[in-house]
């Protein structure tokens, strides 16, 4: 199973790049979850939150900058899980635009969440995440529901 999501984001490449390789960013608009990588193909990428604790960790696939980034994608919480889970941003210029778009492949049912009113299941959390850097880039604020604790 996959979930994919678009958005366009009134940006360039670079501006949204950033946003997804860059902790100072990732902390504004990810449930305050700071990235963390060196950005080689092969080289691990984690994700930390506000406390200090492994919240995520990948290994990175792809790193085309401001074209394509991709990482496998292991919650903390998932240390027994067979199947590995990867996310790809694709990003792509449109005019005064940038087209981002997110595939997170690999996934199992017990991975969405039918409850449309909370940030749990990918199905959930992504949008609100990228919806989130969506408006931390074209307007410097985020959006005050998605500023949680761990």
């Amino acid at each position: 199973m996959e979930f994919v999501y678009k958005t366009y984001i009134i940006s360039t490449v670079d501006e949204v790049w950033k946003a997804l390789t860059e902790g100072d960013m990732t902390e504004q608009y990810f449930f305050g979850r700071r990235v963390h990588s060196d950005w080689e193909e092969g080289s691990k990428v984690t994700f930390f939150t506000p406390s200090g604790s492994l919240d995520v960790e990948g290994t990175l696939k792809i790193v085309k900058p401001e074209q394509h980034l991709s990482y496998s994608w292991l919650h903390a919480s998932e240390k027994d899980r067979k199947k590995e889970t990867v996310v790809h941003f694709y990003l792509k210029p449109i005019e005064n635009a940038v087209r981002l778009t997110l595939v997170h492949e690999g996934l199992n049912p017990g991975d969405f969440c039918d409850d449309p009113d909370t940030f749990y299941g990918l199905n959930n959390g992504w949008p609100a995440i990228l919806s989130n850097m969506k408006s931390l880039i074209e307007t410097g604020e985020t959006l005050t529901a998605m500023n949680l604790d761990d």
